[in-house]
């Protein structure tokens, strides 16, 4: 016998009962309660759990064993579905009660397996009176940081006081910092969640759920209903949203919950990209989300694309906010590769003068940093890149003439030549000035053969040398050469 189930067979089954028994127990608990969706005490916790089990036991029985249902069981999974769709066709002409709100929601998360009932419920049961429902639960929860009775760490209580306090000022880059501590400690909260999945179900239940998040005067409540919506819904729901804290949270979200080996698809990055295109019209406001969001770009790696997409026809202020808040490094790292692939991403729809402007804020940024020259105990020990070589690379193909290629390498090599002529305080010193004449020789040498048609425009991979090592034993003898020999992606 199949354990698959046969969902369009329960469902239509379903709506031949005529009086189903539905959730009774639940429903019993839920009444005698203040509020159904707060427990107070040990004692109602398992008045709950012991109704659940009666009512909802044979479905949650299933979830754990995958066994082929038996006849008892498949008469009360009919009659829990023949249940909801009633309460569903009766919220077309009421809304529901707070006891028969929580009930529902009870039951269709109970049916959550590879996807949600709501996703299979025909959308003729789906009205106003249950968005509207399902919105203002969400709209009128509270949260709040709680120890539970137990005197916590000092370092908690500080990032919990820096938390709140930088959520109160927009202090979204704070946000950012304390996001891992943060948002890993939020307790999840079923109901939240199953109505943010219903309301995620339709456009018009994305849009009540868009103005209950607009609503929300703390991050923490973005980050339960965030972790019920996919990539995709989030892109949807956040571009349509006024509030800078309901975009920012959501946004961030995306960025830390999104597995990392998995992109997103085109209509998800179009819509990121609206997102970062309407930030984009406050100065003030971008340059908060990309001290968040893209000093360490491989944290946000996702949304880069979107991030390069959102570039293209952006004023000169919005670019160079994105591009001067990268903390530049000087050594081998995912963060190279995740603003690449944001430049890459520009660089395929932008035109060629709006390719030119952004190059030029790249190069300039670039030579300022100076693989940190201004550091005299930044010493470098090996092969030096930085985060903006894709970028580099663009400044010297299509912003510079041949002739002036030409003297820009001409340049970095009498640069290597003053390291070889100069003295130096040490052995070190010496060496973190030729790594770091060499990293500048060095994309000038691979720009200048993508250039000419004899590279591809990508990170470089190999090193190059200005001189043979078989041959000139002199220079292999006096400068090092046991440098990494494939490097970048």
């Amino acid at each position: 016998m199949s354990t698959q189930l046969d969902w369009g067979e329960l469902i239509a089954t379903s709506e031949t009962v005529p009086d189903p028994v539905g959730p009774k127990n639940i429903i019993k608990v839920l009444s005698s309660l203040n509020n159904p969706f707060v427990l107070e005490g040990d004692s109602q916790r398992q008045a709950l759990s012991e109704a659940y089990q009666l009512d909802l036991g044979a479905i949650y029985s299933y979830r754990h064993s995958r066994q082929p249902l038996t006849a008892n069981d498949k008469a009360i999974w009919v009659d829990r579905l023949a249940w909801l769709l009633n309460e569903l066709k009766a919220c077309k002409q009421q809304k529901p009660d707070l006891p028969k709100l929580a009930a529902i929601l009870s039951v269709s998360r109970a049916f959550l397996f590879d996807k949600p009932i709501w996703e299979r419920i025909p959308v003729a049961f789906l009205s106003d009176n249950l968005f509207a429902s399902m919105a203002a639960l969400i709209g009128t929860t509270h949260s709040e940081f709680s120890s539970g009775g137990k005197a916590e760490p000092i370092w908690e209580r500080e990032a919990v006081d820096a938390f709140v306090q930088a959520d109160k000022d927009a202090d979204w880059p704070t946000i950012e910092s304390l996001w891992r501590t943060v948002a890993s400690s939020v307790y999840p909260d079923h109901y939240l969640a199953e109505a943010t999945t219903c309301l995620c179900t339709t456009n018009k239940g994305e849009y009540a759920l868009g103005l209950a998040v607009d609503q929300f005067g703390s991050i923490l409540l973005i980050i339960c209903v965030a972790g019920a919506m996919t990539s995709h819904q989030i892109g949807r729901i956040g571009r349509t949203l006024k509030s800078n804290r309901g975009r920012f949270a959501l946004v961030q979200s995306l960025a830390f919950n999104h597995p990392r080996n998995e992109t997103l698809s085109e209509e998800t990055l179009e819509a990121l990209a609206a997102l970062f295109k309407d930030v984009q019209q406050d100065a003030g406001e971008w340059r908060k989300w990309m001290r968040a969001l893209n000093r360490y770009p491989v944290r946000t790696e996702v949304l880069q694309a979107a991030l390069g997409y959102s570039l293209n026809g952006a004023s000169i202020e919005a670019k160079s906010a994105c591009i001067e808040a990268i903390e530049l490094n000087a050594s081998h790292g995912e963060c190279r590769e995740a603003t690449t692939d944001c430049i890459a991403a520009f660089a395929r729809v932008a035109d060629l003068e709006e390719r030119k402007q952004l190059w030029s804020l790249v190069y300039q940024h670039w030579m300022d940093w100076n693989f940190d020259a201004p550091k005299q105990d930044n010493h470098l020990t090996w092969m030096a890149v930085s985060e903006l070589d894709y970028g580099v690379i663009g400044y010297i193909v299509e912003n510079l003439t041949a002739s002036e290629r030409e003297e820009a390498l001409q340049k970095a090599t009498n640069e290597m030549n003053v390291v070889a002529n100069a003295w130096h305080a040490d052995i070190t010193a010496r060496n973190t000035a030729w790594y770091r004449a060499l990293a500048k020789w060095q994309i000038l040498q691979f720009a200048q053969q993508v250039a000419n048609g004899n590279a591809d425009w990508e990170l470089p991979t190999h090193v190059f040398l200005p001189f043979d090592p078989a041959k000139d034993r002199y220079f292999s003898m006096t400068y090092p050469t046991d440098m990494q020999q494939r490097w970048g992606r």
